[in-house]
């Protein structure tokens, strides 16, 4: 004789069917909401949904069901939940990603500008890595993770890892369709838009030498990542039509972009510029030259009126000015400078922050401009450097908002001035003369951005071109050891160049850090902490936490 059913047994099936109903529901809802696009996933779940629900309304189907039927129906019913919940959740994270970068140095996002620079991609964008994997996979395995972001950024990027120790068939086969002669140095990324290509190697990807860092400072717990500042500055190579010039001047004794400025030449044309020599500064600044850069002139070599007149009108055009020069003389750009509000100082800087007095000047970054704005932990350092500083306004002085320099970097309180730069080179010896010299804190660099309004209120057009000049109190700061051994001054300079040419964005990329800590090496607290926690503490929950089930069971 069969039992009749409890109504606590028949309320049980009801909520249960109710439930899973309506959970089917509003899971095809929510997969609507996700952006699906499908027109048959959510109508079924929606009608699976509904007819639970109305099963579970009628109280004589439930009352009617036996005990067997009953837990064959609560079977179906999981198995059913189950499918509700993994199929549209699935669905709508294949169509919607949500991530979250909880690293410390934010290895998993990428950077404003990386965005931007994306969404200019039209066309697929091939990408194709060569790690030897047995001997390169943890490197391998950060640009992989990187690739894969700025796939999901921009689906037309098509990536393709190819390792040259296995895969000979497909590497024979690039080898002929890329030009690659030496394969056993092939470790890189090669980035390929229509016909432009540019490699990135592996060694600028993560040098061993930290930024700032000294060669015997190196810390080996400690790495920087380049991938992203080096892989954005490869597409923006390869998918921009528009190069911005840089005009480098020649005529004067500056440093040539073919010696002492080759590598900075080098960095600047890999990321998309078109550096150019030129001699004719006094036949006028062509109009594509987005940057006139002097460097290092001599001072014997004065400029003359005619080229002053030339520097003038490309600035007063809405031009971009880096001028360089290291401690010394007149050099004949003094009074146009200072008409910005930026003064150049006829001195060489020295430092007795050692014990010694020494022309090797520490500068500091000063405010927040975007320049120096991510060099803050980085150690900048120039050799015979002049004063260059942002002139204070005067009072009553007609427009002094609309020309107002600001300082970029200062050195510290151990420093002077000396005025007396003949006896310096002679003697090779220098005193502080508190009548003629002036003490530290000194500024060495300088930049001015005319303002937004004209002297008299009336608002600059926002297509129209606007003066940006930086000046330097050194001009070889970015090249020999100096440059080697302080990444800050390479990274100051190519800030600067970036910000003239109005690439902001490209400052904002800064090197992603990695921390090497293995367990093996903790020390002090977080050694105990991590003992007590795995040894004692997780132990102890479950044991405690079993006795209390135990406990409430036996009472039962």
């Amino acid at each position: 004789m069969t039992q009749p059913v409890k109504e606590k047994d028949i309320r049980a099936l009801r909520t249960a069917l109710v439930c899973v109903g309506l959970s089917g529901v509003f899971l095809a809802l929510f997969v609507v909401l996700a952006g699906g696009k499908s027109w048959v996933i959510p109508p079924v779940c929606m009608l699976v949904g509904a007819g639970v629900v109305l099963m579970g309304m009628f109280r004589r189907l439930s009352a009617g069901v036996s005990r067997p039927m009953r837990i064959f129906i609560y079977w179906l019913l999981s198995a059913l939940l189950v499918l509700e919940l993994m199929v549209p959740l699935n669905y709508a994270g294949a169509k919607r990603q949500l991530t979250f970068d909880w690293t410390e140095g934010n290895i998993r996002s990428l950077s404003d500008w990386t965005v931007k620079v994306l969404s200019r991609v039209e066309k697929p964008l091939r990408v194709t890595t060569f790690f030897v994997h047995s001997e390169q996979g943890a490197i391998f395995n950060v640009v992989r993770d990187l690739l894969e972001q700025y796939r999901r950024v921009c689906p037309s990027i098509v990536i393709e890892h190819v390792d040259p120790s296995r895969d000979t068939d497909r590497m024979t086969t690039l080898q002929k369709q890329m030009n690659i002669e030496d394969v056993s140095e092939m470790a890189s990324v090669v980035f390929q838009y229509g016909d432009a290509r540019r490699d990135v190697p592996i060694w600028k990807l993560m040098p061993r030498q930290m930024p700032g860092q000294a060669p015997e400072e190196t810390n080996p717990t400690q790495a920087a990542f380049y991938g992203e500042e080096e892989f954005t500055a490869a597409i923006l190579e390869v998918t921009e039509k528009n190069r911005k010039g840089l005009y480098f001047t020649t005529n004067h004794g500056e440093l040539s972009i073919d010696k002492e400025l080759a590598d900075a030449a080098s960095e600047l044309r890999r990321n998309n510029y078109a550096v150019v020599k030129f001699a004719g500064l006094a036949e006028g600044v062509p109009d594509n030259c987005t940057v006139l850069l002097i460097v290092g002139p001599e001072e014997r070599a004065q400029f003359t009126d005619k080229e002053q007149a030339e520097v003038a009108r490309h600035l007063a055009r809405g031009g971009k000015l880096f001028f360089a020069v290291s401690g010394g003389g007149p050099m004949g750009l003094e009074p146009m400078l200072g008409d910005f509000g930026i003064y150049v100082g006829r001195n060489v800087i020295i430092d007795t922050s050692t014990g010694r007095a020494t022309p090797l000047v520490p500068a500091y970054p000063v405010g927040n401009h975007d320049v120096v704005s991510n060099l803050r932990e980085y150690a900048i350092v120039f050799n015979y450097a002049r004063s260059v500083e942002a002139m204070p306004p005067q009072p009553g002085m007609m427009g002094q908002n609309y020309r107002q320099a600001v300082n970029l970097l200062q050195t510290g309180k151990n420093c002077w001035a000396e005025s007396d730069v003949e006896a310096l080179i002679r003697d090779r010896s220098a005193s502080f003369d508190p009548k003629v010299d002036k003490a530290g804190p000194l500024g060495v660099a300088a930049a001015y951005e005319q303002s937004a309004r004209l002297p008299y209120g009336q608002e600059i057009p926002k297509d129209m071109p606007r003066t940006r000049i930086v000046a330097v109190g050194c001009s070889d700061f970015m090249v020999g050891r100096t440059a080697s051994l302080f990444y800050g001054n390479l990274q100051f300079f190519f800030n600067a160049v970036n910000w003239l040419a109005e690439q902001e964005e490209l400052i904002s990329i800064p090197p992603k850090r990695f921390d090497y800590r293995p367990l093996d090496e903790m020390k002090g607290a977080s050694e105990t902490l991590i003992f007590w926690l795995t040894t004692v503490a997780m132990p102890a929950f479950f044991l405690i936490l079993g006795g209390v089930i135990w406990l409430v069971r036996r009472g039962s």
